[in-house]
């Protein structure tokens, strides 16, 4: 009784078994040149780094040299962390009778609405 050809991954060849030992060299070729590729990858990965190193290195260098030569301060390099707030703005308008004020920003409030403003201006 003759076996019918398997291929390497367990199918049913379709191809005689002469095509099939090419076919199998073939794919041998393929991951043999595959692997080189990744091997070539990995040393350019190395070299790569080692470049980035000692670019990283010099400039590092020219910037510490800099901020000496200035006097600069670690708020002038990278700025002031921190938000800035902004203060609540002075109170322009004050209402007699609630003691309500207003700053003059914004939709004036209802008290205002219709008076003239100049009776209600803090002068202060």
């Amino acid at each position: 009784m003759r076996l019918a050809p398997v291929t390497t991954d367990g199918r049913l060849a379709t191809m005689s078994p002469g095509r099939m030992v090419h076919h199998a060299h073939q794919e041998f070729k393929t991951m043999s040149r595959y692997r080189e590729l990744l091997a070539e990858k990995e040393q350019l990965e190395k070299l790569i780094a080692e470049a980035r190193g000692q670019e990283a290195a010099s400039a590092l260098e020219k910037v510490r040299a800099t901020v000496a030569e200035f006097a600069f301060t670690p708020e002038d390099v990278f700025g002031n962390p921190r938000k800035k707030t902004r203060r609540a703005a002075a109170a322009k308008y004050l209402n007699p009778e609630t003691g309500d004020t207003w700053s003059g920003r914004g939709r004036a409030p209802a008290w205002l609405k219709d008076q003239d403003r100049e009776r209600f201006r803090i002068t202060e």
